[in-house]
């Protein structure tokens, strides 16, 4: 299923009116209730026993249904026995929802289209970059400032008259 992106909150990996995001059904009937993942002991197979832990897990975008009714597309950054949580990559660890019921999701981003060129949710580089993203949560709104900053400087500049 494709979906046009609207709403800031996936900035920069979706960009509102402009990227198209492909998502992939998903079914979850829970059978048993999420189980935290705990220290292996040795010799022992360190594989989590709860199959819906391992089905998504922190950086996987998934689509899912608040209880207010509304679907929104928000990455994965924690996973506990409780459910998700989740958070748009344009904001800040205050705002981290969950957690989130498995019978509340719906889809899984496959993939992101953005002027006719897809990049799949498995590409290296994205990849990477989602992981970095990740990582800096501490930094984002430092960083926007920045970009914002810059992006502002520059669309300010006019070409020299003729």
């Amino acid at each position: 299923m494709k979906t046009k992106v609207t709403g800031h909150s996936m900035y920069p990996f979706l960009i509102e009116g402009r990227d198209i995001a492909h998502l992939e059904e998903v079914d979850i009937t829970p059978t048993e209730p999420l189980k935290p993942e705990s220290e292996p002991k040795a010799g022992v197979d360190a594989t989590p026993k709860s199959a819906l832990n391992q089905r998504f897990r922190p950086g996987d975008v998934l689509l899912y249904r608040r209880d207010t009714g509304i679907l929104v597309l928000h990455r994965v950054v924690k996973v506990t026995s409780e459910g998700y949580y989740m958070l748009g990559d344009s904001q800040q660890k205050s705002q981290i929802e969950g957690p989130i019921r498995p019978e509340q999701i719906k889809g899984i981003l496959t993939a992101r289209e953005r002027d006719g060129k897809i990049l799949y949710t498995t590409n290296p580089l994205y990849r990477l970059s989602a992981f970095i993203w990740r990582i800096l949560l501490p930094l984002r709104r430092p960083l926007q400032k920045v970009a914002f900053f810059f992006r502002h400087c520059l669309s300010d500049r006019h070409p020299p008259d003729a």
